[in-house]
């Protein structure tokens, strides 16, 4: 089980020998023990085929050379100079240098023909360059990635296409042209050339490397030349070219992107992302280690963190230093059996089968893992986190999770990285917070330590970026254990709401989303009829409702086995929503309140009646959860949604109505003056008008006269800006109509009502320059729930400023609950 290896000048940084054992008439030495010197066919052996670590080092003498780099087995060696030259029947000479143990890991090739084979198969294997075939089994082709020296080919080609021509074209762009010198070879001699490999590559009397597929690990049986790529690659198990000869490996683990955020700070958790292809991604194997300021070589050596797991929490002593994660991705295929011939047609499929599955090992498997090629990623300079954080004011309040059948339910919008970013809200909403911390590396790891501190069952989340949510949340949660379902806004906007939930304590049965623009699309559905009146007396009310983007999602939760003791819980609806913001147009949020729980109800009937949750509901209606930012403060009396959701109903003469027809698309704060003036005005002549009426429907004659009939120009005013106060954006500015929305007040009711956690007395949870208020809420069913505590607001003295700022990531603070049944 040893194998002769010698090194030579093609070991460079960039390739990798894995697992090599070698042999000869010297051991590698310890520390400071003396030089041991090289015969003509000795090379280094890992005494006893011992594993050695990077502690080791080891000293091998020879002649000097130039600095070149190698790994074997787990030894990394600093290697001045190794080169190997043949010499008359077929022996070869070394020249090397002094050789040491490094800890960086460097990657170098192992050429074949410097290997005497005298290992089994899987030594040879690891030990030989590879040829890798990705073929996607949907796919019309396949591609060979081969290296030869300095030269790299990716050869991508269909999969009906004769062998043939792929391994014409595979020589055709490995071929090295011969130098002057080889040019003037005598006569009869082989024509040669000696690649960047050192190796000997042979080529044929057109001057063309060959190149070879053999489906044996021996390379004594080549596979036919006509067969087609889809079906000869699958066979291969050996792959030759001008005599250097490669492993062939069809569809290896391999990562396709590893990214990391450059920024980290010390107690904030960071993670990398992976993307793989034929591997399971939970399966991967991870290491992170550390480049410290001002060490030894300028800071080059890493250190082992000891973190073998996605995420890394940067510790104090990690300040100053860059942080490296190293992934490898896993796969796992039956053990390699030697090959009989293939003769006709028919599918292959080669000697090993991948099973992008758990890693193997369990007792009676034939199965054995396949590691694919590591690839690393860094991140910057590790920060110091600020003293004071939303984390550290407001975590201490949950230093530990709800037993269940009681949970914890959050809501919290978390201010788009969009909005953040733009200049009116870096210029003028936000000039208060210094620019840096409005950046979305700096304010998402103070959100992820603050939601994760709070040990929540269930997250609602408002003014989630799409690319946040896939690219950070879902990942940094989902390595904590949640789930997550995302629902985008409607119109051009990137951003939506999210919902997570810890699956140890729930299981997710079904989601609705729930779209306003096809709920109030004309004519309107069965289920939102009673809206009509409204709408009909209105087209411009139905213009404009057509632009809002606003969205709901309902969350179907039922508890997991065990999570439920005593059977006192149940299944929850959670409706999480982020409704209009536009402070003059509250009849549009009061309406979009009431659909949204219409949807909510068809909703548990669907789900009552399908068979497959029958079980899961136990016969039981689940109880209804609406949360989210709502856009309602209370600063100036109970606005309609407000109302709408404590009672169930809301009458036609309730305040929304008459502020609501002043409302035209496209307007800004700065209208303000013109939308107060038409408010007074529209309400004047609401009175008047149902004098009229009162008078008409006195006298008779029956008919009724309503505000619609309210002159356009009452409230007409400017279109200018694109952003309200709260950062903003109209979806579409230009469909800005020119006359005020006319508004008939009607009644309206709501399948549920529902209480809000906090009995309305939470006196804000937006905190900006200018602008105090509650906005974000949770509401429950009383008769099923009851609150048992909630996480304290932030005293404007523990803000310490208006938010956003270097401490709190948003410009609205978390709501926390913790409920249980009644």
């Amino acid at each position: 089980m040893r194998a002769l290896v010698r090194l030579h000048s093609s070991c460079r940084p960039g390739s990798r020998v894995k697992l090599v054992k070698l042999s000869g008439i010297r051991d590698l030495v310890p520390i400071n023990s003396t030089n041991t010197g090289l015969g003509a066919a000795t090379a280094a052996t890992a005494a006893g085929s011992r594993r050695c670590t990077a502690s080791n080092t080891i000293s091998i003498s020879s002649r000097s050379g130039q600095l070149k780099d190698f790994r074997v087995r787990d030894i990394i060696f600093e290697c001045n100079s190794w080169s190997t030259a043949r010499t008359k029947g077929g022996g070869s000479s070394n020249t090397g240098g002094s050789c040491k143990v490094t800890n960086i890991h460097i990657q170098a090739p192992m050429s074949t023909s410097n290997t005497t084979a005298m290992v089994d198969a899987t030594d040879v294997s690891r030990a030989q360059p590879k040829a890798y075939v990705r073929a996607p089994p949907s796919g019309g082709t396949l591609v060979v990635t081969v290296s030869l020296g300095p030269k790299t080919c990716n050869l991508n080609r269909p999969t009906d296409e004769p062998l043939d021509k792929a391994l014409t074209r595979l020589a055709k762009n490995l071929m090295t042209k011969p130098s002057k010198k080889d040019k003037r070879k005598k006569p009869g001699s082989a024509q040669a050339i000696v690649g960047s490999s050192g190796t000997d590559t042979s080529m044929d009397d057109a001057g063309q490397l060959l190149a070879v597929l053999y489906e044996d690990a021996a390379g004594t049986r080549p596979v036919d030349r006509s067969l087609p790529n889809g079906v000869a690659w699958m066979r291969g198990a050996l792959l030759e070219v001008g005599g250097e000869r490669f492993i062939v490996e069809v569809n290896p683990p391999t990562v396709d992107k590893l990214s990391i955020d450059a920024l980290a700070m010390v107690g904030y958790p960071t993670a990398a992302a992976v993307t793989v292809s034929y591997a399971d991604p939970s399966a991967c194997q991870w290491r992170w280690r550390a480049r410290r300021p001002g060490g030894r070589s300028a800071g080059d050596e890493w250190v082992d963190l000891g973190c073998s797991t996605q995420y890394y929490i940067p510790k104090p002593a990690d300040e100053g230093s860059v942080l490296k994660v190293e992934c490898t991705p896993v796969a796992v295929r039956q053990k390699k059996q030697e090959q009989q011939p293939v003769t006709g047609n028919s599918g292959g499929g080669g000697d090993a089968e991948l099973s992008a599955g758990p890693p193997v090992g369990g007792e009676g498997s034939d199965g054995e893992m396949w590691l694919g090629e590591t690839v690393s990623a860094m991140t910057g300079n590790v920060q110091y986190c600020p003293p004071t954080s939303s984390a550290t004011v407001r975590c201490v309040h949950t230093p530990t999770a709800v037993k269940p059948p009681g949970f914890r339910i959050l809501s919290y919008n978390i201010l788009a990285d969009q909005y953040a970013g733009s200049d009116y809200a870096q210029n003028v909403l936000f000039n208060y917070c210094p620019k840096e911390c409005l950046d979305p590396g700096y304010r998402r790891p103070l959100m992820l330590r603050e939601l994760l501190g709070y040990h929540t069952d269930i997250m609602c989340l408002q003014e989630v970026d799409e690319r946040a949510f896939f690219d950070f949340l879902t990942l940094h949660l989902g390595l904590q254990g949640y789930a997550g379902h995302y629902t985008n806004k409607q119109g051009k906007v990137r951003e939506g709401s999210a919902t997570f939930w810890r699956t140890s304590r729930f299981t997710a049965l079904a989601h609705h989303d729930i779209r306003l623009r096809e709920a109030f699309a004309w004519p309107l559905p069965p289920l939102h009829a009673q809206f009509e009146p409204l709408l009909a007396a209105s087209p411009e009310l139905v213009a404009a409702l057509q632009q809002v983007t606003t969205i709901a999602q309902a969350t179907l939760l039922a508890p997991r086995d065990g999570q439920d003791e005593g059977g006192s819980g149940g299944c929850l609806c959670v409706v999480n929503t982020h409704l209009f913001f536009h402070p003059y147009a509250p009849h549009i949020r009061t309406m979009h309140t009431a659909a949204i729980l219409e949807e909510a109800a068809a909703f548990l009937d669907r789900c009552a009646a399908d068979p497959a949750l029958v079980s899961a509901l136990r016969g039981r209606r689940p109880t209804v959860l609406f949360v989210g930012d709502l856009n309602s403060d209370l600063n100036d009396g109970i606005p309609g949604v407000i109302e709408l959701l404590r009672s169930g109903k809301l009458p036609s003469d309730y305040w929304d109505w008459v502020q609501g027809a002043a409302f035209k698309w496209g307007m800004g704060e700065e209208d303000a003056e013109a939308m107060a003036q038409g408010t007074a005005q529209i309400a004047a002549a609401a009175a008047a008008n149902q004098k009229n009426a009162d008078a008409v429907a006195a006298s008779g004659d029956g008919a009724a006269i309503s505000a619609t009939a309210i002159g356009a120009d009452s409230a007409s005013a400017s279109v200018s800006s694109l952003f309200a106060a709260d950062g903003h954006a109209f979806d579409n500015a230009d469909a800005a109509p020119h006359s005020p929305i006319a508004v008939t007040g009607i009644d309206i009711t709501s399948p549920f009502v529902l209480r809000s956690a906090d009995d309305l007395t939470t006196p804000y949870t937006n905190y900006t320059s200018g602008y105090k208020a509650l906005l974000d809420y949770v509401w429950y069913e009383d008769p099923a729930l009851r609150v048992v505590r909630s996480v304290p607001i932030p005293t404007e003295a523990e803000l310490g400023s208006f938010i956003p700022s270097p401490a709190f990531p948003s410009d609205h603070l978390a709501v926390i609950y913790d409920m249980e049944w009644r």
